[in-house]
């Protein structure tokens, strides 16, 4: 959330309160209670979206980096077993085939490292019990595909993360843009109802409909606060 949503955010929990606090001032005037009801909604709403945008997303990179290093690590212990079995067999082709480095494997785009471990764990697979001199039999190669499977399940979590942030950020826009044209347009009009009835009322309301920069230690003549004109 931007420093002038936060200022915003201040001003509008400041105009609920005084709303709240007199509601028995205004409930009875339909046009307001209509009013209040359309701006204390709003305002529950955009609370709700400043939760979904503030979630920290660092948290599915983590987990799908962990899950990459995980696969990777059962990749090159796999593909360590083919490689010396192939060279054995003198099987140079076998050898192409699983070479891939822990760069290769690491660095490559997200479906090519799971692509490169898949292609390991299928020649293991096919080879079998011929692999069990070198240390790999079926649990490994059922673990290596979990691995595998596990890291792709957490691919698109990241950029899902992304994308919800920034719809969560034009929800968030055009909730401030709609809540500020609500007290504009119809609740700042209506309070003049209770000018000369309810002046305290009245006078809070405005007062608190002043936007004041929270980061400011104070407002002062060259940063005053803003507020709508009362006239």
């Amino acid at each position: 959330m931007k420093r002038k949503q936060e200022n915003l955010l201040s001003m509008y929990l400041a105009v609920n309160k005084v709303l709240q606090d007199n509601s028995t001032i205004w409930n009875s005037v339909s046009a307001m209670a209509t009013a209040v009801g359309s701006f204390t909604t709003n305002l529950s709403l955009l609370r709700k979206t400043i939760d979904e945008q503030s979630t920290p997303i660092t948290g599915y990179a983590r987990d799908k980096r962990n899950a990459l290093t995980d696969m990777v690590n059962k990749a090159l212990e796999v593909k360590g077993a083919i490689f010396a079995f192939a060279d054995v067999s003198k099987n140079e082709t076998l050898k192409a085939k699983v070479n891939f480095s822990f760069t290769k494997l690491t660095y490559s785009s997200d479906t090519l490292c799971a692509e490169y471990a898949q292609v390991i764990k299928d020649e293991g697979q096919a080879l079998g019990a011929a692999l069990n001199p070198y240390g790999v039999g079926n649990t490994k190669l059922t673990q290596l595909q979990q691995s595998i499977d596990a890291y792709l399940a957490l691919v698109p979590s990241t950029r899902v993360a992304i994308t919800s942030r920034k719809l969560a950020t034009k929800k968030l826009r055009d909730g401030f843009s709609g809540t500020s044209k609500l007290l504009t347009e119809r609740l700042d009009k209506l309070m003049f109802r209770f000018k000369q009835s309810f002046p305290d009322f009245f006078t809070q309301y405005f007062d608190a409909r002043i936007i004041v920069d929270l980061k400011q230690t104070a407002p002062n003549a060259n940063n005053p606060p803003v507020g709508p004109a009362t006239q």
